[in-house]
């Protein structure tokens, strides 16, 4: 029930029409069916490897995680906007992985009880790896399209509890930088670890 509550107030804080019933219902479904299914996926394994599915607990488990996931996201992102604080991709990514890992080894520890260490060495090579690409994949974007926005995500004003800045400071402070971002736009940019994208040459 928890889980269920985090995606309903997942989807009412980034509401910014006019409250839509069968959204929010396909919200719970869509994360229902994901929970389900992941569950579903682990007592498969459960039952290949050790001879019992054991879902009820796989599905305990797989509630717990994905509840500690959205929290994670959206406790971060509501932090964040509150407070006018700048939310760094690298840190929330790290966080979110190895929760993810922490997931898996729960999982392997209801499969059985046997090699926790071998398990516990799975989950962690799970979210490294997982990190590692997706790192490398941010630093690659941000070589051509800049950084993200501090603030991803937006909430009801209501909740912010630092104020932002007005509409005239706002504009000095992108004066003030006019001169730095022009004469960044000016400078070439090296090819990434990738390569460039299509068509950069003829720039």
């Amino acid at each position: 029930a928890a889980a269920f509550a985090a995606v309903l107030a997942e989807q009412w804080a980034g509401d910014t029409a006019p409250s839509d019933g069968p959204k929010w219902l396909l919200a719970v479904l869509g994360a229902a069916l994901l929970v389900a299914s992941w569950s579903g996926a682990w007592a498969l394994v459960s039952r290949l490897f050790a001879g019992h599915a054991l879902y009820p607990r796989h599905l305990a488990v797989a509630l717990a995680g994905f509840l500690a996931l959205y929290l994670a996201d959206d406790g971060w992102s509501l932090l964040a906007y509150s407070l006018c604080l700048p939310m760094p991709d690298t840190a929330v990514s790290a966080v979110q992985w190895a929760l993810f890992g922490a997931l898996c080894y729960a999982h392997l520890r209801v499969v059985g009880p046997a090699h926790l260490r071998m398990k516990a060495a799975s989950g962690v090579a799970i979210a490294l790896a997982a990190f590692g690409l997706q790192f490398m994949g941010h630093r690659e974007m941000e070589r051509y399209a800049g950084t993200e926005a501090q603030v991803p995500r937006l909430f009801p004003p209501a909740l912010r509890v630092v104020p932002g800045i007005d509409e005239a400071a706002f504009f000095d402070r992108i004066a003030q930088r006019r001169e730095e971002l022009d004469k960044a736009r000016r400078e070439e940019v090296a090819p990434g670890l990738f390569g460039g994208f299509p068509g950069d040459e003829e720039r």
